[in-house]
C-alpha cells in the first residue's frame, strides 16, 4: 500500500490524485491521507480514503480567507488549522500508514515523518511550489513581506541571514509539535518549514524545472519531475462550448482553488477590463457577475480544455494553475495573494510569458493595461509555446511515479 498523505486547498490534493491514479493503472495498493472534507473527491477519482484531522473544511470561505490573508495567511495556517490538532493528525496518521509500505508527505503533513518513523515505513517529501525549498541562491518573494522581498534580490549572505531569522521567528508556530515530539522522546530535530520537511531518501519537486532548478542548497535527493495536473476528468459545458466557437478567443478569469472564496471586487474589476480590452471573457467561479453581452460566467471548467482556448488567462499564483498556463501556452496576467503566489508569479514573469499585478493594485484600469501589454508582445506566443512544449516533454506525473517506484523497488 503507497500512502499520498496531504492537506490544504484543491491545489495541494490534485497533484496527489495525479500520482495516485498513476500508481493504480500501474498495479499498486494507493490510499489517499487527508481532511475527512475531501472522501467524495478521493473516491470519484478511484482511491481509497483515509481520513487525518482537523475536521476542517478547506472551501469554507472564513477558513480560506484567513489561510491565503497576505500578512497573516501562512501563520494562520500553522497556528490556528493545525497545532491545535496535532495530537490527532497524529494518531489519524498512524492508523493510515498501518499496512503502508511507502508514505508521500505533503509539506504540511507534519506528522507523516513521526508516524513513519514509528512505523518503519520510508517517506518521500513532496514540494508544489519552488518556495518550500528556501534556497539563498534565488531572489525569493514573501508575501506581506515587501521589505524583505527587496532584500532577498541581494548578496547570498544577506538571503542567508534574513532565512536564519525567518526560522527562529516561524519556530514559535509550532511549539505544541515540539512538545509532542518530546513527550514521544524524540529529538526536536530539524525544523519542519525548513530543512526538516525534506525526506533524507527522496524529494520530490512537483513542478516544472521551468518554475526553478536545484541549487546548491536545495537537499542533494530532490528531483525535479514537472508538474502533476488533475482536472477532475469532464468535458467542457455545452453553453461554454458554444461561447468559445462562436468568436475570437477569450479572456479567462478565476481565482484557482483558495482565492476564489475571498474575491472582493477581482470579477467586477475583471469585468471592467475585458470590456476596456475590448475583449471576451469567461469568468470561473460561483461567485462571479453574471456579465453580460460577450462575457460568459460558469462555475467550473476543466482547467487543461479551457486555457488551450483562451486569449489570455488571468489569475492568482497558484502554483497549479500557473502550471496549466505554463502547459496551455497561453500568456497569463497574475494577481498574487498570500502565502508562495507572489514568488510563483515573480518566476513566470521571468520567463517572459507573463505580468503582475498585485492585489492590492488590480482595478480595471490596470489589468486592462497589463492585458494590452501582454496580447501586444510580438514575442510572447512564441515564448508560451516553448513553455509548452517543455512542460509536455517532462511527463511530470509519469516521472513522479517512476521515482516513487525506485524508492518502492530498492527497499
Amino acid at each position: 500500500m503507497i500512502v499520498l498523505a496531504t492537506a490544504g486547498s484543491l491545489g495541494d490534493l490534485h497533484p496527489y490524485l495525479a500520482v495516485g491514479r498513476t500508481l493504480k493503472a500501474r498495479g499498486h495498493r494507493v490510499a489517499v491521507a487527508t481532511v475527512p472534507a475531501y472522501r467524495a473527491r478521493v473516491e470519484a477519482a478511484g482511491l481509497e480514503m483515509r481520513g487525518v484531522g482537523p475536521d476542517i473544511d478547506p472551501e469554507d470561505p472564513e477558513v480560506a480567507r484567513h489561510a491565503i490573508d497576505v500578512e497573516k495567511g501562512s501563520e494562520y495556517i500553522f497556528r490556528e488549522l493545525l497545532m491545535p490538532h496535532v495530537r490527532r493528525m497524529l494518531e489519524d496518521t498512524r492508523a493510515a500508514l498501518a499496512d503502508a509500505k511507502l508514505v508521500l508527505g505533503h509539506p504540511i503533513a507534519l506528522t507523516v515523518p513521526i508516524a513513519a518513523e514509528e512505523r518503519r515505513v520510508p517517506w518521500i517529501s513532496v514540494a508544489l511550489a519552488p518556495l518550500s525549498f528556501l534556497s539563498a541562491y534565488e531572489p525569493l518573494r514573501f508575501a506581506g513581506n515587501p521589505v524583505v522581498s527587496c532584500l532577498m534580490r541581494g548578496p547570498v549572505w544577506l538571503r542567508r541571514g534574513l532565512l536564519a531569522f525567518g526560522r527562529w521567528k516561524t519556530k514559535g508556530w509550532l511549539t505544541p509539535l515540539y512538545d509532542l515530539r518530546r513527550e514521544l522522546g524524540l529529538p526536536e530535530g530539524p525544523h519542519p518549514l525548513f530543512e526538516g520537511q525534506h525526506s533524507p531518501i527522496r524529494a520530490l519537486a512537483l513542478f516544472s524545472r521551468l518554475m526553478g532548478e536545484r541549487k546548491p542548497d536545495w537537499p542533494p535527493q530532490t528531483v525535479v519531475t514537472g508538474f502533476c495536473f488533475y482536472d477532475g476528468g469532464g468535458e467542457l459545458a455545452p453553453e461554454l462550448e458554444r461561447f468559445l466557437a462562436d468568436g475570437p478567443p477569450p479572456l479567462v478569469f478565476t481565482l484557482g482553488s483558495s482565492a476564489v472564496h475571498d474575491p472582493r471586487r477581482f470579477y467586477d474589476d475583471s469585468l471592467e477590463a475585458a470590456r476596456a480590452a475590448g475583449r471576451r471573457a469567461v469568468l470561473l467561479g460561483r461567485t462571479a457577475p453574471a456579465g453580460g453581452r460577450d462575457v460568459l460566467k460558469v462555475d467550473y471548467a476543466p482547467y487543461a480544455k479551457l486555457f488551450r482556448r483562451a486569449a489570455a488567462v488571468v489569475a492568482s499564483a497558484g502554483a497549479g494553475t500557473i502550471g496549466q498556463g505554463l502547459a496551455a501556452g497561453r500568456p497569463m496576467l497574475l494577481v498574487p495573494f498570500g502565502n508562495d503566489q507572489p514568488d510563483n508569479a515573480a518566476r513566470v514573469e521571468r520567463l517572459g510569458v507573463s505580468r503582475t499585478v498585485p492585489r492590492e493594485a488590480y482595478n480595471g484600469r490596470t489589468a486592462a493595461a497589463a492585458l494590452r501589454s501582454l496580447l501586444e508582445d510580438p514575442g510572447l506566443s512564441a515564448r508560451a509555446e516553448a513553455c509548452a512544449r517543455t512542460v509536455a516533454e517532462e511527463r511530470g506525473v509519469e516521472a513522479a511515479c517512476d521515482e516513487i517506484e525506485e524508492v518502492l523497488g530498492s527497499r
